[in-house]
């Protein structure tokens, strides 16, 4: 069997929004410029070498707290709320997938005083004050991300990656073995097909738990396009066990 050592790769390299438009998937590809982040959706250095499972989408929804930061959260988050306005207001704790289905946005709510977190972790930090007042949903939208596994000396890592499409990454395409056997490279393909097959339930991690934030500054300047925005702070939450 041969190794990914003998792959040839593309010459062109190409960002992840390109990589969904215009390849099938899955691909093995190897990072060419490589982004270092805080976060784990955000760490791929350069030169890893990954297969690209898929390409799929989140629902999110946009908030805006009184100082004007905006914020992303996942349309099926599980922290509730209380809706401050609108033919929905009430005071009974609400997760948002229930307020956008019998809700029209926009809409103020605040997090219920019922919640059960315990902190917020601001990327390294852990921000103790953990009320952030009333914020305004103003509309949802679909985030685009791939999830993938990274292969490191051969050997297919189970744990899955998500990838969101802001990132600032550059892949070059596996496009066969430098021997030019298509019988070889079938078999190094489908021998990672079938580690995936046996080893990893990409329907177990799909999009992103976390909070998103933005300054006002990269949401104009990005022209409101939050699914090809980089958040300037990512909120992670502990909840009480």
């Amino acid at each position: 069997m041969a190794s990914l050592d003998q792959v040839e790769w593309s010459q062109k390299s190409y960002s992840i929004q390109e990589i969904i438009k215009l390849f099938r998937l899955p691909n093995i590809c190897k990072v060419t410029s490589g982004l270092y982040g805080a976060e784990d959706t955000e760490t791929l250095g350069n030169l890893q070498v990954v297969r690209i499972h898929r390409q799929h989408s989140q629902r999110r929804v946009i908030a805006t707290d009184d100082r004007g930061r905006h914020f992303s959260l996942p349309a099926d988050w599980d922290i509730p709320f209380e809706v401050l306005s609108g033919n929905s207001q009430n005071h009974q704790p609400r997760l948002l997938s229930d307020i956008l289905e019998f809700s029209s946005l926009p809409l103020k709510v605040m997090l219920s005083t019922q919640h059960n977190i315990d902190a917020w972790h601001v990327e390294n930090n852990v921000k103790i004050d953990n009320d952030f007042g009333s914020l305004t949903l103003t509309k949802t939208y679909m985030e685009d991300y791939l999830q993938a596994n990274a292969i490191n000396n051969g050997i297919l890592d189970e744990e899955i990656l998500i990838i969101p499409a802001y990132m600032q990454l550059e892949f070059s395409i596996a496009e066969g073995l430098e021997d030019g056997s298509k019988e070889h490279w079938e078999e190094v393909q489908q021998r990672y097909d079938n580690m995936v097959l046996q080893k990893v339930n990409f329907d177990a991690r799909v999009g992103n738990k976390d909070m998103a934030m933005y300054f006002p500054r990269n949401v104009e300047e990005h022209k409101h396009n939050y699914s090809y925005m980089k958040p300037n702070r990512t909120i992670r939450i502990s909840t009480k066990k």
